[in-house]
């Protein structure tokens, strides 16, 4: 999740009533057309209501995916009396839109903004695994770190110690928003994928080169073999981009958002699968058929 925008259709709920039409009619009984504000009736009746239990989709750690989750409030400063205080006191800002459709939305990022701090549990649908949402607000902004029951990040069970310890480093930065150091160490860790496979020459580059020479001579491993080596080249300039000065551009390393930490997580979880766990499952499955046929 990027920001708590994205969650403003779940987390609130217009309950607004809206206005009956009234009929305006002449003395003699004609209809007469006359203009009445009802959007202004409607802004003036404003009632909003937050909800502290929702399903969200989020990213589960334990999963590594993206998973339906049961969100729960643990803490807010955001009550019933400081929603209603901010409806009413908005009205008379200078920016105030208003039409309702557009108050409405121009209520909800202040309301947004009044989730700073607060605290919330998320509970997968599917693992069961708890972690916790922190919102808080500092000099850049709102921001918001993912705490999650997982320590080591994400692995597989035949992951070497080496490899999984930069991809642990990268989940400790990224569940308190240090997304860049994650993203250096997302590098680090594939360097080191590379290096145990045996790809031991020079900088990762080089090591990429070696294997993609490999994959189009067909000597490369055979989790390779079907493996699109551009992943590992944007693994390799991510990295780099997260590390080095870019002509002193800071700017750059917004981009490295949760999104983003996410989706090297889930092309990790795949490398994993394919590099260590395929092949040991292919061979212990292949070993129990051999076992039976040798005893027909």
């Amino acid at each position: 999740m990027k920001s708590i925008c994205e969650w403003s259709e779940l987390l609130y709920k217009d309950v607004t009533e809206t206005p009956n039409i009234i009929p305006v009619t002449d003395s003699y009984g004609n209809g007469e057309h006359v203009n009445i504000d009802y959007d202004n009736i409607k802004i003036s009746n404003m009632k909003i209501v937050m909800k502290k239990n929702f399903e969200a989709e989020l990213y589960c750690s334990t999963c590594s995916e993206l998973r339906n989750t049961a969100v729960k409030n643990l803490h807010t400063n955001l009550n019933s009396n400081k929603i209603e205080t901010i409806i009413k006191e908005s009205r008379y800002k200078d920016d105030a839109p208003r039409s309702f459709e557009e108050y409405y939305k121009f209520i909800i990022s202040k309301l947004n903004v009044a989730l700073s701090p607060s605290l919330w549990e998320v509970t997968c649908l599917q693992c069961k695994s708890k972690s916790y949402l922190f919102i808080y607000t500092n000099i850049n902004g709102q921001q918001i770190i993912h705490l999650s029951e997982t320590i080591n990040g994400v692995s597989t069970p035949n992951t070497p110690y080496e490899v999984s310890y930069y991809l642990d480093q990268a989940h400790k930065s990224k569940i308190i928003g240090a997304n860049s150091a994650a993203v250096v160490m997302y590098r680090t860790a594939l360097e080191h994928l590379l290096y145990n496979q045996g790809y031991t020459k020079g900088m990762l580059n080089a090591k990429i080169n070696e294997l993609e020479n490999g994959i189009n001579r067909g000597t490369a491993p055979r989790w390779a073999l079907n493996l699109d080596v551009e992943i590992l080249k944007i693994i390799k300039d991510l990295g780099n981009g997260a590390a080095h000065t870019n002509k002193g551009d800071i700017t750059k390393q917004y981009l490295f958002d949760s999104e983003i930490v996410n989706k090297l997580d889930l092309v990790f979880k795949y490398l994993l699968e394919e590099v260590y766990e395929i092949e040991i499952k292919r061979n212990k499955l292949v070993t129990k058929l051999k076992d039976v046929r040798n005893q027909i």
